[in-house]
């Protein structure tokens, strides 16, 4: 009898290379992400060396440091010292116009959703589109009319010309809505015939299953409030009443309201200070965050 060689099995070098493609094409992902990572991360660590060595008026190439040498944290004192004492105040002002406005919509923004969507009552797909339609104009347009509004109510210049108009917006009540549509009647049903109220459904029962909403929405009207500055700028007259925004840019504006040379330390200690507050805000819920991002995006 003829011997029989054994014939190689296609699949095994199949298997056997295979092993190998997947580390090289994660090496190389993880590499891609690497650069990337540095490039987002790169501005913001030149900020915060830039923040603790002395600048100056003059800032360029030749200035940046990887690592600090003698670092300090004198440029945010001299900030200070160069607005008249006033960072704290207004830090204290976008704390108050970054979380007022916000708890207040979320509280809105939550009850109208579930209305809309748990309730029955005349006009509500009518309203729900009026609500879609108005989503449609741009910020800029309204804000003329808001700032008339303000006008005649004599809020120019004080809290109320910051808080009042962030009282509630239209982007939180369809989001919110969204997301109500996507808990199971039943669970409701449920509550109801333990003799449980609307209201009572409401905060026993979709609250607790709303934190992921309430993560992204707290968050995202954090950092758009905490970083406004067009609408503080056109009502605010007073140094007192100044968001953190508004100090910066009024020490490197057209109408520069401080005396002395610009000091781009100074500048760079204050914006890194005025960027602490965002990322402490995040990182306290960024898990909810996530979570509510992702809701929705895989089934079963």
């Amino acid at each position: 009898m003829s011997s029989i060689k054994p014939k190689s099995d296609p699949a095994a070098g199949v298997r056997s290379n295979g092993l190998k493609w997947p580390f090289r094409w994660k090496t190389l992902s993880f590499l891609v992400l690497l650069f990337y990572t540095a490039l987002a991360l790169a501005p913001l660590y030149l900020m915060v060396v830039s923040s603790l060595i002395p600048l100056g008026s003059s800032f360029d190439m030749t200035d940046l440091r990887l690592v600090p040498t003698h670092p300090s944290l004198d440029n945010l004192v001299k900030f200070n010292e160069r607005v008249g004492g006033n960072l704290l105040r207004w830090f204290f002002n976008s704390l108050l116009v970054s979380t007022v406005p916000v708890v207040t919509g979320l509280i809105f923004s939550l009850l109208a959703g579930y209305a809309m969507t748990k309730m029955q009552f005349p006009g509500r797909q009518f309203l729900f589109w009026t609500i879609i339609a108005t989503m449609t104009i741009p910020y800029f347009v309204i804000l003329i009319p808001m700032y008339e509004m303000v006008w005649k109510f004599q809020w120019v210049d004080t809290y109320a010309a910051l808080l009042v108009p962030g009282i509630a917006g239209i982007g939180g009540v369809f989001l919110s809505r969204q997301f109500v549509q996507t808990l199971p009647s039943s669970l409701l049903e449920s509550a109801r015939m333990d003799g449980c109220g609307e209201f009572g459904i409401f905060r026993h029962v979709v609250l607790p299953l709303c934190k992921p909403l309430i993560a992204v929405l707290a968050i995202m009207g954090f950092v758009g409030a905490w970083g406004d500055y067009f609408w503080p700028y056109l009502v605010i007259n007073s140094q007192k009443l100044y968001t953190v925004q508004m100090g910066i840019v009024s020490l490197i504006g057209v109408d520069k309201q401080f005396t002395g040379d610009l000091d781009y330390g100074e500048i760079m200690a204050a914006s890194l200070a005025a960027s602490i507050p965002v990322f402490l805000v995040f990182l306290a819920a960024q898990k909810q965050f996530v979570k509510g991002l992702t809701m929705g995006a895989v089934k079963g």
